[in-house]
């Protein structure tokens, strides 16, 4: 068999579950992943796999479907038959289509996901682990159910539970029996956080807080619930399955790893290396910044006063740059001119009296190519050359010049942009909080990888790395293994602000979000969000055997899929080198 992480099996001559399994073993030899196609009703798939694999497959298939399953992903795009999942230990089944009965049945550990309806019995004698069901249950749900967790987001057409000992129920619609055997109780805001994150992580339309919860009367519960959506440093497989809608965008980021063999990269001794430096080593207006990260906040729109004060007082406080545009408020105007705020202003099209202040006054300043709307700056759109536009401020500032373009405007602008000499280039990648999906650039995967690779492209085209001059990346940047793939690709620094967004959003133990928060405890839930970040960076670096950021180079990445190495010139694991059109 040829050295391929991907398999077919439409052939007629290959449609037994023995041959289809004995496909699947032999890539998993050379792969950790492995994607099956033509699949036809076969009965036994994938069963008794182990360890942090991943199986795709893509057809109907029959009954036990990845039974026995000790730490695998296995991901079906089709419907399957009864007993899916049956004696589950660890790892994830993910069906995208309707199930049959008793699936889950004595799982006691690991994550089901039936994105449709099940048939009876789902969970049955489940002693732990996760089950997750979009849609109906045709007939009862988890009966002699001994512990784990069950979330239901349709109804029971049955009864929930009969003769249930432990283990608890999060359940969104009806029953169609009664449910003595249980209590009804409220959901606490720990349930609410890590519903959320299942129902997020899995894609399922449903509101966290429709949801009730059962527990049994009577009966010591052994729960032990499945592992959580959100993994932990160690890359859980979890977190790398390729369960995607395709409204969503699918991370380039997820089908990259890192090499197991140490590499011999010597510490650099540039500072623009083990730290950040925007702007030319001979200017004096050169900035120096410790580590390569900053805050981005300007792309959110609707972020109150007290989120803004709160997090540019805790980048003060902790040091990071921060981005700022537009109209700001007394207490924020006072905080940049007197605490020397390093602040990153944008110069868009619409002109305020913060502008000339800024203007001379802000760390970096960035001049967009497009503004917010995606038209051209003024300027622009009436003839002015770009490049006059650059020695203009050149003139009136001494410190450096960020042009920042849109990721979908790379092939277009971006040898215009170089030309000009800029200090840094940001790419702008479409923001997912603040931007509806059916707005954004979604078929091509993960823009912020595929605009990055083409950059590097111009970068060496043009030599703009000898020039001095910095690439920065912005975009919804997942935490810090995303980071530091970004900078094993190219990128010298990364605007995190979704990342930290997305921590102190968080509802606190005793319920409160931003909304109820003033801006100084949110300045504390920033800090320590950034605290925590850079403890996460610092662990991802020791775990590479890493002492500094110089050290990260691409030789540290390889792809996990085809695609992904065909788009990012990485190896491609189990092939043992770059794919040939990159060898050109």
């Amino acid at each position: 068999m040829s050295r391929k992480e991907t398999t077919s099996t439409g052939d007629r001559n290959v449609q037994r579950a023995r041959d289809v399994n004995n496909a699947i073993l032999g890539l998993l030899e050379r792969s950790r992943r492995v994607r099956i196609t033509g699949l036809e009703g076969q009965n036994g798939l994938a069963v008794g796999l182990s360890g942090e694999v991943e199986v795709n497959a893509s057809g109907n298939v029959g009954s036990y479907l990845g039974a026995f399953n000790n730490g695998a992903v296995i991901i079906l795009r089709g419907n399957c038959g009864d007993l899916a999942g049956d004696s589950m230990a660890s790892g994830g089944l993910i069906i995208e289509g309707d199930s049959g009965r008793d699936c889950g049945i004595k799982i006691s550990g690991g994550v089901l996901v039936i994105k449709g309806s099940s048939g009876h019995s789902p969970g049955r004698g489940m002693t732990g682990g996760t089950v997750i069901i979009s849609g109906d249950v045709n007939g009862d749900a988890c009966p002699m159910m001994e512990g784990g967790l069950m979330i239901i987001a349709g109804n029971v057409k049955g009864r929930i539970g009969p003769l249930k000992n432990g283990g608890n129920v999060l359940i969104a619609g009806s029953s169609g029996g009664p449910e003595d055997w249980s209590l009804e109780v409220p959901l606490s805001e720990n349930d609410l956080v890590l519903l959320e994150k299942y129902l997020k992580h899995y894609m399922i339309d449903a509101v966290p807080r429709t949801f009730r919860k059962l527990v049994p009367k009577n009966g010591k519960s052994i729960d032990r619930p499945g592992t959580s959506p959100i993994g932990p440093l160690d890359e859980n497989v979890l977190d790398r399955s390729d369960v995607h809608d395709d409204r969503f965008i699918r991370n380039f980021l997820d089908d990259i790893s890192f090499v197991t063999s140490d590499l011999n990269v010597p510490e650099t001794k540039d500072p623009s290396r083990n730290g950040l430096v925007i702007g030319r080593e001979e200017s004096p207006g050169a900035v120096l910044f410790d580590d390569p990260f900053m805050m981005d906040l300007n792309a959110h729109y609707g972020l109150s006063n007290e989120v803004m004060l709160g997090v540019a007082t805790a980048c003060t406080m902790k040091g990071w740059p921060f981005f700022l545009k537009g109209k700001i408020g007394p207490e924020m105007r006072e905080l940049f001119t007197s605490q020397r705020t390093r602040t990153i202003y944008r110069l868009d099209g619409r002109r305020n009296d913060l502008d000339l202040m800024m203007l001379k006054g802000s760390t970096v300043l960035e001049l967009p190519i497009l503004d917010d709307m995606g038209d051209r700056l003024p300027e622009l759109t009436k003839g002015k050359d770009l490049n006059d536009l650059m020695d203009m401020l050149r003139e009136v500032r001494a410190g450096p010049i960020m042009t920042s373009i849109r990721c979908t405007s790379v092939d277009n602008d971006m040898e215009t942009v170089l030309l000009t000499e800029p200090d840094a280039v940001l790419l702008r990648s479409p923001n997912i909080l603040s931007e509806p999906y059916d707005k954004m650039n979604c078929r091509i995967m993960n823009p912020i990888v595929h605009s990055l690779i083409s950059t590097n492209k111009h970068f060496e085209v043009m030599g703009s790395r000898k020039k001095g001059v910095k690439l920065l990346v912005s975009g919804d940047i997942g935490g810090a293994l995303d980071a530091v793939k970004l900078l094993c690709l190219g990128a010298d620094g990364l605007c995190i602000g979704d990342h930290i967004l997305r921590q102190i959003s968080k509802p606190t133990a005793e319920g409160e979000n931003l909304d109820g928060m003033d801006w100084s405890m949110i300045g504390e839930r920033t800090m320590e969000a950034i605290g925590t970040f850079r403890r996460d960076i610092g662990r991802v670096l020791t775990e590479l055997n890493i002492s500094s950021y110089s050290q990260l180079i691409p030789q540290r990445l390889v792809a996990l899929t085809y695609d992904t190495a065909s788009v990012t010139g990485l190896p491609l694991a189990g092939y043992g080198s770059v794919l040939p059109m990159w060898m050109q």
